[in-house]
């Protein structure tokens, strides 16, 4: 993929998420934590565990990682990371989100054996993705996203009835 197209994707992506959520922290990969809508640039190692731990101290209901799957900063430390933090019992949902081709699509390197890896061709398409992680997280919210999502499409599939009652 382009650099072009899959930072464009990843910052959509980025977008995407912080709007459905009732509250957003952006942390990049060297752990700085981010203002919303700021322009990203690709640049340096990457150590995306120092950028989970960061945002874990913020105690989030939980994480979505927008990585092409590699770490260099050391390789590896990432699922370091996830394994210890669940031996101390964290349980904090953790989703990997990779922009790709529609091609690359099975061939995503995945940060840890533990966290789900979702290919993203199109940002819009994450609605299932991003659905799957919400029933892990609060069920509730869950079924109300999954309702908000459903109940347009049903009633406009169903037409309206009129009933009228006469007493008499």
């Amino acid at each position: 993929m382009s650099r072009g197209l899959s930072i464009s994707v990843a910052l959509a992506l980025r977008d995407v998420l912080s709007e459905t959520a009732e509250r957003a922290s952006i942390v990049t990969s060297d752990g700085r934590v981010a203002p919303t809508a700021e322009l990203i640039e690709p640049a340096g190692d990457t150590s995306l565990a120092t950028g989970l731990i960061t945002l874990l101290k913020r105690e989030p209901d939980v994480v979505f990682v927008l990585t092409d799957g590699y770490e260099n900063a050391p390789a590896g430390r990432f699922a370091e990371v996830v394994r210890a933090m669940r031996r101390m019992g964290v349980e904090t949902p953790i989703h990997q989100f990779s922009p790709v081709f529609a091609a690359e699509a099975r061939g995503i390197r995945s940060l840890s054996d533990t966290v789900p890896g979702l290919p993203v061709s199109n940002p819009e398409a994450i609605g299932l993705g991003l659905l799957k992680a919400l029933f892990e997280a609060d069920v509730d919210r869950a079924v109300a996203a999954l309702l908000g999502m459903v109940q347009p499409a049903i009633e406009a599939a169903v037409p309206s009835v009129k009933t009228e009652l006469t007493l008499g």
